[in-house]
């Protein structure tokens, strides 16, 4: 039986930071939640990652929890036209909870 390689079946998404006190209802999917990008410690990441939001562009996002634990989800970004905001929708599976990791700006 033959293996078909999907190069990016074997990437990481791109982690970046986003502030989840402002964890909403999405408008397009009332089931999951969103998380806006365009918070000051979001875009900055973002310039430190060299990436640009676009529609479909899929990403980890993450918030300190506590010290020893971050919260992350797996996102994909969308503007939402309506909000004037890029907003980072989540899977079905929501957000979950991952042992922290360095959080220093350049990390």
């Amino acid at each position: 039986m033959a293996t078909t390689f999907t190069p990016t079946s074997c990437m990481s998404l791109p982690r970046i930071y986003a502030d989840f006190n402002g964890l909403d209802r999405s408008p397009r999917r009332p089931e999951r939640f969103v998380v806006a990008l365009n918070t000051q410690g979001s875009l900055e990441a973002l310039a430190r990652a060299g990436l640009e939001l676009c529609d479909g562009l899929r990403l980890t996002i993450w918030d300190g929890s506590d010290e020893a634990e971050d919260l992350e989800a797996d996102v994909t970004v969308y503007y939402d036209a309506e909000r004037q905001v890029w907003l980072g929708e989540m899977g079905e599976k929501g957000y979950r909870y991952v042992p922290a990791v360095d959080r220093s700006p350049n990390a």
